[in-house]
């Protein structure tokens, strides 16, 4: 109830972004776009390049509406924090707030959540779908890494790329840590912007525009590289989260994020993935959710809390991962149409697409693979294929 006018006020800022992404593009006045479904991929579609809120900050324009700081930094980035694993999100471009309150909302409606889904507990009762998409998550990460290989000769892990040389006959070579060499028509990469510059430095390049691309886009550890969301560790140690929500959290819940002010002032943002109902391996993920295992992923643990070494299991770390979400990395993405195909070389992953995010990601790859013969696997779903179009007229892939 203490941020209740600042929800009201983030939502009326999101309605002015909606309204003005939806005339831009379209949407509220052409009729051959009557029937399109909500789309995360048509904010560049009609006049949407023209869009102010492709550039101007959510942030600012929540401020407009008289949001506070308190809000912002309190909820709003904790909230968000959670998904994107970037915990600096005042550059975050205010076209994008309208499609993630629909993904995951800070304001719910019929719309966006699951609204009176339990019965005996009233009609406004709400159950957010954030993690709808992760159902049977462990079977269906297995099943897709089997398609992705499912037609290749071979298949080489655990080996390093170093270089890629342009060859007299119009190939490429392709070097890898081994000193091994192969000789192959097309290269697609799906690997951040610096070790694809660091790989094809050799390729001439007089006009340097892949050097500029590619030392372009911002990612979340270029602002906290020791620090917040770029560390984590898997464990089973239930005792992080409080005592008054752990059981609730451990049986169905999907992040927990624990808000505290530091003696520097210093808000830290924790964050807990619960893997127990997200993405479970074999034989953990078809077990009730009261008898499986605790599976926890720690980021920013707060003051005062530790994690039992007895029950840690691995860690990772999140350097060049996650793009930020700002202007500079969408005005980057889009001067990457200017390198597709040059060289034979074509650019897949999170920082090539507009968003940081699974989706866009995947789609980004579709279209590469497609530039390079492959035929796009859903042609009987019309509104995704409208989207794999949409991502290439941004991309400019093919």
């Amino acid at each position: 109830r203490a941020f209740a006018s600042d929800l009201d006020r983030y939502r009326r800022a999101n309605q002015l972004v909606e309204r003005a992404t939806a005339y831009f593009t379209g949407r509220a006045w052409a009729p051959w776009r009557r029937r399109d479904e909500p789309s995360m991929y048509d904010n560049h579609t009609g006049l949407g390049l023209l869009n102010p809120f492709n550039v101007i900050p959510l942030y600012s324009v929540c401020k407009w509406f008289g949001v506070s700081d308190a809000f912002w930094d309190v909820v709003f980035t904790p909230y968000y924090t959670a998904s994107f694993l970037v915990d600096d999100l005042r550059p975050f471009p205010a076209v994008f707030g309208p499609i993630i309150e629909q993904q995951i909302p800070l304001n719910p409606t019929p719309d966006n959540a699951w609204w009176g889904a339990d019965p005996a507990k009233g009609p406004d009762h709400c159950k957010l779908t954030t993690c709808v998409t992760w159902k049977d998550a462990g079977d269906g990460i297995r099943r897709v890494f089997r398609e992705l290989v499912r037609k290749c000769d071979s298949v080489n892990l655990d080996t390093r790329v170093v270089a890629v040389h342009a060859a007299a006959d119009g190939k490429l070579r392709v070097v890898d840590e081994r000193d091994r060499e192969r000789l192959v028509d097309r290269v697609v990469f799906a690997c951040p912007a610096n070790a694809v510059g660091n790989i094809i430095r050799s390729i001439p390049d007089p006009w340097l525009v892949e050097d500029v691309v590619l030392n372009s886009p911002e990612y979340a550890d270029d602002h906290h590289p020791d620090a917040g969301h770029m560390h984590a560790v898997m464990h089973s140690d239930a005792s992080v989260i409080d005592p008054a929500y752990r059981a609730e959290f451990l049986n169905r819940g999907s992040n927990y994020v624990e808000v505290t002010l530091a003696p520097t002032g210093e808000i830290n943002v924790e964050n807990q993935y619960n893997f127990g109902v997200q993405t479970p391996g074999k034989g953990v993920y078809d077990m009730p959710l009261a008898d499986k295992p605790v599976m926890l992923i720690s980021h920013a643990l707060g003051p005062g809390k530790s994690i039992d070494p007895a029950t840690v299991r691995g860690g990772g770390n999140h350097a060049r991962a996650h793009p930020l979400y700002s202007p500079w990395n969408v005005a980057a993405q889009i001067s990457l149409r200017l390198c597709q195909g040059r060289h034979g070389i074509y650019y897949a992953s999170n920082w090539t697409t507009p968003g940081n995010c699974h989706d866009m990601s995947l789609l980004s790859g579709f279209l590469c693979a497609h530039a390079i013969g492959a035929e796009y696997p859903f042609p009987d779903e019309p509104d995704a294929k409208k989207d794999f179009h949409r991502l290439n007229d941004l991309m400019g892939v093919f």
